[in-house]
């Protein structure tokens, strides 16, 4: 008898008396006497056919899929992985071997193969755990805080010389022209100081008071118009 077959009885006198391996299995060998030379294909494939010869044909389940089983005859038994997770591989026999959507991503379908596949938060937005299913598990900054790249981790505070008192924003305001800030993460424009009387300065987003000038008689008329009226000028 063939490969892919074998014959358990005596005496008979045509191939077409040999049996084929059935559906999930193969068989390499010539002149098979039983069933069980007859070999199972491994988790992570199927086989849908009878009297297979080789390993080889049994089938490995897709990329994004797994399949723990043995013997097994058709690709429906190939199971897909969960929401959150990809799997780039064919051939995979556990669930864990469906690997997470990182931190700054999520994953609302079932049975994807690459990572690229995972959907990133958006500006203004940030996710830390891994997993996660849904683009509401991406959560806004809060105040004096923001992002302003898509898929990240983590909220940064807003720099010094500016501030944010809203939420999920991607850039923070800068301080006014006259002001600086020396902190980072505020989250008013009360929190910039006033350049100190008889100084000025025309930077905005400034975050240190080395940027206020001392008024001068000799100031141009802009510069005067940023000096406090009230100041006697030098």
């Amino acid at each position: 008898c063939d490969s892919g077959t074998f014959m358990t009885g005596v005496g008979m006198s045509s191939k077409r008396d040999c049996v084929l391996c059935s559906p999930g299995k193969f068989q390499t060998g010539l002149g098979m006497d039983n069933a069980a030379a007859c070999q199972i294909c491994m988790a992570g494939s199927y086989q849908s056919g009878f009297g297979i010869s080789q390993q080889s044909n049994c089938t490995l389940c897709s990329e994004g899929k797994f399949q723990s089983g043995l013997g097994i005859t058709a690709s429906i038994f190939c199971l897909l992985c969960s929401k959150g997770k990809f799997q780039s591989s064919p051939g995979a026999i556990d669930k864990h071997n469906c690997s997470f959507c990182g931190a700054g991503k999520y994953l609302s379908i079932e049975g994807m193969a690459s990572e690229n596949i995972c959907e990133t938060c958006g500006t203004g937005k940030y996710q830390s755990g891994a997993g996660m299913t849904d683009e509401n598990d991406c959560l806004p900054c809060t105040q004096g805080k923001f992002v302003g790249n898509s898929g990240e981790s983590a909220c940064l505070d807003c720099h010094a010389g500016t501030y944010f008192s809203g939420i999920g924003v991607s850039s923070c305001s800068l301080c006014s022209a006259g002001k600086y800030l020396t902190e980072s993460g505020a989250v008013q424009s009360m929190n910039c100081l006033l350049c100190s009387g008889g100084k000025y300065s025309t930077l905005i987003g400034a975050s240190s008071s080395s940027v206020c000038m001392q008024c001068q008689r000799n100031n141009s008329l802009s510069q005067k118009q940023e000096c406090n009226v009230n100041v006697e000028i030098l």
